[in-house]
């Protein structure tokens, strides 16, 4: 069956990372607690050097990560990101119910989902790139030598499954599969070389590494398909889509987000008003963002977004940030129009401008969730004069509702600006506006 395959933009150079550098001369596989002391300062220099690191932050780094973390006979770091039955089980319940229940009080706010089963087959993000990063359901031979030599033979990652039958999908599958794809928080605003996500029902690979998902570090874009594992059979689509997202930050070089009491983090708040970071454990959280640690008692803080644009571009922005550079929004001959629109915002703080020009008359704007997706971006939307001056300002919402604004206005030149902001303190609640990216739709009326 075909690979299901998850594109957003081109990106013309792929980046790259040393080949092995050690040689098979380790004896194998060597836990986090153990990688230094078995190393000698003379490798853990060699290592840490592989990887663009001091050997202090790579002994902070396995340190952090002790015991999610593991070193290959070759010398490459490998996570193992661990899902309890706490985190990855209860949550899989509770979590399908806040998202089912945001899909029937707010349809109206987020897009309908337009995808069939047989669409499965044919989701990108967007169509004609050349590099990709591939969410594979379908199961695959693994002959990737840095998976290979842990063991000496080709592995086979089994397929997607929830009903018993590997040798084919059905509707619910199908439907499973555009959930996942519909939902990859994070990964929306930057572009994407090759990677390859396997999500597999591995019951015995999951047990063998007692883990959700295992990806090597830094690997993302080195021109060989080294992919990373989501073990499926305890999460539900969010949680899947994810793990995917999680286990591609570690492959841009991306490690844990922890505190004090637990090496991954699950968040903070509870229902729709909870918050955890991709790079954590945040299972049951309903807004998970990059984070740089601005919760309290982090133990990281590493900058994601900083990280990950340092090794591939961030999508540009689509339009004008300024009252000087917006997108001009098609007015009717009679002086009247009902415009949608997408945009993204893919940098902190950042705002899109649209210019209207109305004969007088009422003004509607509203944002909303992009392909049915859960937030990741939260937003305001103001109404602005013809020198850029903020008239109207979206009331606060949860970040279950769509920002909007309606205003009466004599005829003249406005601008609708949409801003991606935080919600609550980020600290012990809620996340500032450093994580709060991704597509949205914009509808305004004038009439």
């Amino acid at each position: 069956m075909a690979v299901i395959r998850l594109i957003l933009c081109t990106l013309l150079v792929a980046v790259s990372q040393a080949e092995p550098f050690i040689g098979n001369n380790l004896p194998g596989r060597i836990p986090g607690p153990a990688i230094a002391g078995d190393l000698g300062p003379d490798r853990m220099e060699v290592v840490a050097s592989s990887y663009g690191m001091t050997v202090a932050k790579l002994q902070a780094t396995i340190d952090r990560d002790r015991d999610d973390i593991w070193l290959t006979k070759t010398g490459k770091l490998v996570y193992a990101c661990k899902g309890s039955d706490d985190h990855a089980h209860h949550h899989h319940h509770h979590h399908r119910h806040l998202r089912e229940e945001v899909r029937s009080i707010a349809g109206r706010q987020l897009m309908e989902p337009y995808f069939v089963p047989a669409d499965a087959y044919h989701l990108h993000s967007r169509p004609g790139a050349p590099f990709v990063v591939h969410l594979d359901f379908n199961g695959e031979v693994v002959v990737a030598k840095e998976w290979v030599n842990e063991s000496q033979y080709a592995q086979y990652a089994l397929p997607y499954d929830i009903d018993g039958n590997p040798g084919s999908f059905s509707e619910a599958e199908l439907y499973n599969i555009i959930d996942i794809w519909q939902q990859d928080p994070g990964l929306d605003v930057i572009e994407r070389s090759g990677q390859r996500v396997i999500i597999s029902a591995d019951v015995e690979a999951e047990a063998s590494c007692e883990c959700v998902g295992e990806a090597f570090l830094g690997t993302f874009g080195n021109n060989s398909d080294i992919p990373s594992f989501v073990y499926s059979t305890r999460l539900d689509t969010y949680n899947i889509a994810s793990q995917a997202a999680h286990l591609v930050g570690h492959s841009l070089g991306l490690s844990h987000d922890g505190n004090s009491s637990f090496p991954t983090f699950e968040g903070h708040g509870a229902d729709y008003n909870s918050w955890g970071p991709i790079m954590g454990a945040p299972f049951g959280k309903f807004v998970r963002q990059w984070s740089k640690g601005e919760n309290r008692d982090s133990n990281n803080t590493e900058d994601d977004v900083a990280i990950i644009s340092s090794k591939i571009p961030l999508r540009p922005n689509d339009h004008g940030s300024d009252t000087g550079s917006a997108t001009l929004l098609t007015t009717t001959e009679c002086g009247n129009a009902n415009v949608t629109t997408e945009g993204i915002i893919s940098t902190a703080g950042q705002s899109d401008y649209f210019r209207i020009e109305t004969l007088g008359g009422y003004i509607v704007a509203q944002v909303r969730g992009h392909q049915n997706t859960l937030p990741s971006l939260y937003v305001q939307v103001q109404l602005r004069d013809v020198d850029g001056n903020v008239l109207i300002t979206s009331p606060p919402s949860s970040p279950t509702q769509a920002p909007s604004f309606e205003s009466y206005q004599p005829a003249g030149t406005y601008f609708v600006s949409v801003t991606g902001i935080g919600f609550g303190d980020g600290f012990d609640t809620g996340y500032t506006n450093y994580g709060s990216l991704g597509p949205y739709m914009l509808n305004v009326q004038w009439y």
